[in-house]
């Protein structure tokens, strides 16, 4: 949890630990009142700054705005009728910030989520200066720089190799599994890792135009790639909220009247100010504004989980009518990490045999041969020593 979420719970838990103290606490009148408000204090405060901006820079329909109505109306209907009953509007704030807090939760996660796959960007680049290596930030590369990819280290820019041969990890954006060969004049992108030799590399692209910033700003801004759904839900709020408290004021006001005009004494104007507040509190869009969302977003942070990356809930969407999908098997559904898991030969020991496995695939650079040459070397190191000068050569 962040700081943000942090304060929400102890805010959440210190009212409710108040309002529990409150139900044993003998006092009446305006402390009684006072004790109830400073518990509305600390739970919604931030409700309250929310709807006051609103309606200061003319945004005023919006789910702070009805918190705000529904809430401070059932403190004054508590007060009109004397009744001393202030728990109810503290409640509704309550468990709508509960609501906030599981919701802010649930984003946090998935952003983790997609920070943890995307975890590409370098954090260096070597610079040779004097005979020696200076790392300095990536931003501060000029175009056209000449940089050091040392063996285990991420490719930071765009470029150009200018000296050098080396083997490129490039799963991490492409998703190939084999590591791709590069020499003198072969372009690179940022965020490979570099797994064998030494690389010279010219910088054609600076860091914010590099490959690995493209994607991550695109990983960023997934949640502006919006769907049908969002876009619709998002035009539908705009008009369902003005309705809902114009329908409040209806339901307040128009039952009354018509009662005065057919000659009733006692119209119950509280009875009918209280199911308006009630009808608002019940018509809140939060949820409904706030799910759609939630849920696209979730969806994407729970796939960037498993190592799945989708760019934007409308993509995700277009997956929901998918029926077919055609998938490289190596390092998208397997991980490209072969083993031995048994030997079976009548006539030789599993030793001899896994021996001359080793000695046939020792000059072969295909995946399947380097699982079977490097473990198995160590595992028949003994007969390995004691066969001919051939088995003595092997790496």
């Amino acid at each position: 949890m962040n700081d943000k979420q942090k304060r929400m719970l102890w805010r959440i838990g210190i009212t409710a630990v108040w309002l529990m103290a409150l139900q044993f606490i003998p006092v009446q009148g305006w402390l009684h009142l006072a004790l109830y408000l400073v518990a509305y204090g600390i739970i919604g405060y931030d409700i309250l700054r929310k709807a006051g901006k609103g309606i200061v820079n003319g945004r005023i329909f919006d789910e702070n705005f009805l918190m705000t109505i529904a809430t401070l109306g059932a403190f004054a209907l508590a007060i009109y009728e004397q009744s001393g009953d202030y728990l109810e509007g503290i409640a509704v704030m309550l468990f709508y910030q509960i609501g906030e807090w599981f919701q802010s939760y649930a984003v946090g996660r998935s952003r983790k989520n997609i920070s943890a796959l995307m975890d590409i960007r370098p954090d260096y680049a070597n610079i040779e200066r004097d005979g020696k290596l200076e790392k300095v930030d990536p931003d501060d590369v000029a175009l056209g720089t000449t940089i050091v990819v040392q063996p285990g280290e991420r490719v930071p820019l765009d470029g150009v190799v200018l000296r050098g041969t080396s083997s490129l990890n490039t799963s991490a954006l492409t998703g190939e599994s084999l590591p791709r060969d590069v020499q003198q004049g072969d372009e690179v992108i940022s965020g490979c890792i570099n797994m064998t030799g030494v690389l010279y590399v010219k910088t054609t692209k600076e860091s914010e135009e590099s490959t690995v910033s493209k994607i991550l700003e695109l990983v960023e801004d997934s949640s502006s790639h919006k769907s049908q759904s969002e876009n619709f839900i998002t035009k539908f709020a705009k008009v369902y909220t003005p309705a809902v408290c114009l329908g409040a004021l209806a339901l307040a006001i128009i039952p009354p009247v018509i009662q005065l005009m057919y000659g009733h004494a006692d119209p119950q104007w509280e009875n009918w100010i209280y199911r308006a507040l009630i009808f608002l509190v019940i018509s809140c869009p939060c949820a409904l504004v706030i799910s759609i969302p939630l849920s696209f977003f979730a969806g994407i942070g729970g796939a960037s989980r498993e190592g799945i990356l989708i760019k934007g809930s409308n993509y995700m969407e277009t997956l929901a009518q998918t029926r077919y999908i055609a998938f490289d098997k190596t390092g998208t559904l397997t991980k490209g990490n072969f083993e031995v898991n048994g030997v079976h030969h009548n006539q030789m020991e599993k030793e001899e045999l896994l021996a001359y496995a080793a000695m046939a695939e020792c000059a072969s650079s295909h995946p399947i041969s380097k699982r079977m040459v490097n473990p198995l070397t160590v595992t028949v190191s003994g007969i390995f020593m004691k066969s001919a000068d051939t088995v003595s050569r092997l790496p």
